[in-house]
C-alpha cells in the first residue's frame, strides 16, 4: 500500500513523497546485502560508524520515492546524514511506524547477521600464511627447521578451519601434509610446499 508524506529537501523546500509499508521478499535481500556491504568492505573493514546511517538511508531508499542524490556518483555520506536529520520525525519515523515493529525487527536482525558473515568473510587471515610461508623459506635454508614448520602448518590449518571463504581442500592437503613430514624430514618437503602455493596463487611471490 502506498501512503503520502512530505520531508525538507537540501533547498529547504518542503515536498511530497510517496512510501510503502512493505518489501517483497527480493527487496528485503537486496536491502540486507546493501546494508551489509556498505558497512563491511575489503577496503575499510567494519566501519561500525556509519551502521545506523546506512540502514536508515536503505530505508529511505527502499520503501520511498525519495532520491536524495540525482546521480550514484553524487553519493555522500554526509549529505545522507544531514538529510536523515532533517527528515527524521518525518521520513524515518514515520516509515518505521508504516512498517510496523516485526518487519522493522526482522530486517535489523537481518542485517546484523550479513553483517557478522562478511565480517568473519573478510577477517584478515594473511597473518597466518605470511608467518607460514617466512618458517617455509627457513626451512628451504635451514632443514634443522622442521618442528618450526610443523608448528606453522598446524596453526594454519586450526586458523582456517572455521572460515568458510577458505578452500578446504588445500586445508585438508596441509593436514595431511603434517604427520608424513614428521617422518621424511626432508626440506624437498618445503619446496614441494612452495611450488604446491604458486600453483594456487600464481602471483604471490614466495
Amino acid at each position: 500500500m502506498t501512503n503520502k508524506g512530505t520531508y525538507k529537501n537540501f533547498n529547504g523546500e518542503i515536498v511530497e513523497f510517496n512510501y510503502n509499508s512493505e518489501l517483497s521478499l527480493s527487496q528485503k535481500v537486496n536491502f540486507v546485502m546493501e546494508v551489509a556491504e556498505m558497512i563491511v568492505s575489503e577496503t575499510i573493514g567494519y566501519a561500525y560508524i556509519i551502521k545506523e546511517v546506512i540502514f536508515n538511508y536503505c530505508l529511505v531508499k527502499y520503501f520511498t520515492d525519495i532520491a536524495i542524490f540525482e546521480n550514484d556518483e553524487d553519493f555522500s555520506l554526509d549529505m545522507i546524514d544531514a538529510f536523515i536529520k532533517d527528515n527524521k520525525e518525518t521520513v524515518i519515523d514515520t516509515i518505521t511506524k508504516a512498517m510496523g515493529e516485526d518487519m522493522f525487527n526482522e530486517l535489523s536482525k537481518a542485517c546484523d547477521e550479513a553483517i557478522e558473515f562478511r565480517k568473519a568473510h573478510f577477517s584478515d587471515y594473511k597473518e597466518e600464511i605470511s608467518d607460514l610461508l617466512q618458517v617455509v623459506r627457513e626451512f628451504v635454508v635451514k632443514p634443522d627447521y622442521l618442528n618450526e614448520l610443523l608448528i606453522a602448518l598446524t596453526n594454519a590449518v586450526n586458523s582456517f578451519a572455521e572460515k568458510s571463504d577458505i578452500d578446504m581442500d588445500m586445508v585438508n592437503k596441509l593436514a595431511d601434509i603434517i604427520p608424513v613430514m614428521k617422518e621424511m624430514g626432508s626440506k624437498e618437503v618445503a619446496k614441494a610446499i612452495v611450488e604446491e602455493y604458486h600453483q594456487n596463487t600464481p602471483n604471490e611471490d614466495v
